[in-house]
């Protein structure tokens, strides 16, 4: 009988010896793709979260259209624009030796010493760890918004009205028939140019004619105004307001007129033709592209036969626009034109909108119309998401009579953006000051921070009690006693 066949005692260590060496070959593999990658991130370097600073140089400011977009050579022959499109203007890079802007993010690539064959065959793995480290890539799910890291930071401030009163309009006279508005922004404007946007809601319409330059309740005045705030810095003006139509389609035609001749300034809410007002207007800045919308709840001449003339709050359209500009930025951000003058506190139409807004997934809201200040106040939407609503900002420039229009307030809010999106990361109610005077023998107006404001300021005010006790007094009745 035949003795019965042993087993290969082989087999074993021969898979053993095959599974070995399958490990080492995948090991291999995935320790060259990571070696190749690293090589690919630093050729390709960080990225440029400086670019499109506004100082230096100015925030890169965009307008969107459906349309496609001119070429490059088109704009360089065509540098006028049509009044069909707006052109999409580029910050120009900044110069070798141009200075940073203090406390900007910046990044720059880890350097090892790699003086001996140790330390050679680690350095993929540390530059691993530091590019894990640096780009936050251990989170592979959106952390709690109090852990985000954003990447670039925006900061931008918002002012309330520029209320071109015809004594306002008599500060800026030059004696020879010329206007200079500048003063009126001497105190703002260091903080204007250090921010990168700035924004101001400009109340009255533009008019080219001197013979219709009309106070209230009827406004018009001199493009020289938007001069002046164009050379203060301000990057964006809203204009759709109740006083935006009082001379008719020929004001809103002068008024952006002159605007063209500033394409780095991004103005809101008003148009000229049918198809300007398809063109949603969005910023990019440092890397963020922020669109801004700005409504009327309506207007004091009726309204245009061509009704596209002026963005007016309206439900549907708020909500398609909103929707369209999700689709071409990081961020939205709505200035509505709302509630009742004289108040301090939002009505139940401006509550009404807010939450609307809100509830469409806009980051902030920033609203004017009252001419006094209101409070800031977070909303939640129907996802849960955070909303800053500046109920209303008051006026930054103006002769009205009372102490709360001289009172007004400026929101300041900080845009950051990580691979998961922008967000607002803080914002801010700062109280801001109409200065008006004729204790020289000639009008004179100044906006600035409540905190420059001075007791000499205020006993040569023509407003009576704006002393400065009584003015921070009136702010905190407004806006609560812990702010």
């Amino acid at each position: 009988m035949d003795e019965p066949k042993q087993p290969d005692q082989q087999t074993p260590q021969r898979m053993s010896g095959r599974m070995q060496q399958a490990g080492l070959a995948a090991c291999a593999l995935v320790l060259l793709a990571i070696l190749v990658f690293l090589i690919v991130k630093l050729i390709q370097g960080p990225p440029d979260v400086t670019a499109g600073m506004k100082h230096p140089p100015r925030a890169a400011i965009e307008t969107l259209s459906p349309a496609a977009a001119p070429s490059e050579e088109a704009e360089k022959t065509e540098p006028a624009q049509t009044e069909d499109t707006q052109a999409a203007s580029t910050a120009a890079p900044p110069a070798a030796d141009a200075p940073s802007q203090t406390g900007s993010p910046t990044m720059q690539l880890p350097t090892f010493p790699a003086e001996n064959l140790t330390q050679r065959l680690l350095l993929p793995l540390t530059l691993a760890e530091s590019w894990l480290k640096t780009e936050d890539r251990l989170y592979f799910e959106e952390p709690a918004a109090d852990k985000r890291v954003p990447d670039a930071t925006v900061d931008l401030m918002c002012l309330g009205d520029n209320l071109m009163h015809s004594t306002v309009l008599k500060a800026g006279e030059n004696g020879d028939g010329t206007y200079d508005f500048h003063n009126l922004y001497r105190y703002i404007r260091d903080e204007v140019q250090a921010t990168d946007l700035a924004c101001i809601n400009q109340e009255t319409i533009f008019i080219n004619d001197p013979k219709e330059y009309t106070n209230y309740p009827i406004f018009g005045g001199p493009v020289d105004v938007g001069a002046a705030l164009a050379d203060t810095g301000f990057d964006i003006i809203t204009q759709a307001t109740n006083h935006c139509y009082d001379k008719f389609s020929r004001g809103i035609q002068d008024t952006l007129a002159f605007w063209r001749k500033y394409p780095e300034i991004t103005v809101v809410g008003i148009h000229d033709s049918e198809a300007d007002a398809e063109v949603l207007r969005v910023v990019e800045c440092k890397g963020i592209r922020i669109a801004i919308l700005n409504y009327t709840y309506g207007t004091n001449m009726g309204i245009p036969r061509d009704d596209w003339e002026i963005d007016f709050l309206d439900k549907e359209k708020c909500a398609a626009d909103i929707a369209r500009a999700k689709q071409i930025s990081d961020i939205v951000l709505v200035f509505p034109h709302w509630g009742f003058e004289n108040q301090f506190t939002p009505n139940a139409e401006q509550r009404e909108w807010g939450q609307f807004f809100a509830d469409q997934g806009v980051g902030a809201i920033i609203g004017c119309h009252p001419h006094s200040l209101q409070p800031l106040e977070i909303l939640t939407g129907e996802n849960g998401n955070q909303v800053p609503v500046f109920w209303s900002m008051g006026n930054f420039i103006s002769h009205m009579l009372g102490n709360q229009n001289m009172l007004g307030g400026m929101a300041r809010l900080t845009i950051g953006k990580d691979r998961w999106g922008a967000y607002i990361t803080g914002c801010e109610l700062v109280p801001t000051m109409c200065y008006g005077t004729e204790a020289s023998g000639k009008w004179e107006f100044y906006g600035m921070r409540l905190t420059d404001y001075t007791d000499e300021m205020a006993a040569n005010h023509y407003v009576e009690h704006t002393s400065v006790q009584e003015m921070w007094d009136l702010y905190h009745q407004i806006v609560g006693e812990d702010d």
